[in-house]
């Protein structure tokens, strides 16, 4: 299902590649793979969340920073209990790139989310929630082609929900694989 979201967006984001190419603009779109951690005692033994999204970045020649627009979709299932919870994060905020080598950048973003999260039991939505929160995300990336890139990104996010009668922190550490297209 996230598979089925994931691929149109970024088909959407890559079309418009060739248009930004020729105004002078470049920027980035990457899928991520990987793993979130959410705090134990909030989540028991569903605290390890399956983690997918994409994330962008673009700018104009004469700016000095890129806005940035993520949006990662975390879940987990407790079989003891029969519970899938899924976390949905639409983070907006900004990425900084350097090139401390000739085949590697550096990434670092930060800025503010909306997270929602859905928890059900048995097939049936129990409850839902929505809030806003912080991240912050920084990865190394290995330019293996003149538009291509793969590497190992790491983040935290930042964000409370009321599930079950119980405040959680809906946030987490972050750990991804990225792979995308710059130009």
């Amino acid at each position: 299902m996230r598979l089925i979201t994931i691929v149109p967006a970024l088909l959407v984001i890559v079309a418009g590649v060739s248009r930004a190419e020729a105004a002078s603009w470049s920027g980035n779109a990457d899928l991520l793979v990987g793993m979130k951690y959410a705090e134990k005692e909030d989540f028991g033994d569903a605290n390890d969340l399956e983690e997918a999204g994409i994330q962008t970045d673009f700018m104009r020649s004469d700016w000095r920073f890129r806005p940035a627009i993520n949006l990662l979709m975390s879940r987990a299932e407790d079989d003891a209990t029969n519970t899938e919870t899924n976390i949905y994060e639409l983070q907006i905020g900004v990425r900084w790139y350097w090139k401390p080598w000739d085949m590697v950048r550096v990434s670092i973003g930060g800025g503010f989310e909306l997270t929602a999260v859905t928890q059900d039991v048995g097939g049936n939505e129990v409850d839902k929630d929505t809030d806003f929160g912080v991240w912050i995300a920084a990865s190394a990336q290995f330019v293996f082609a003149e538009h291509f890139h793969i590497g190992p990104q790491i983040g935290l996010s930042g964000s409370k929900a009321e599930i079950a009668g119980n405040d959680v922190n809906i946030g987490g550490a972050h750990f991804s694989l990225l792979a995308g297209y710059h130009f």
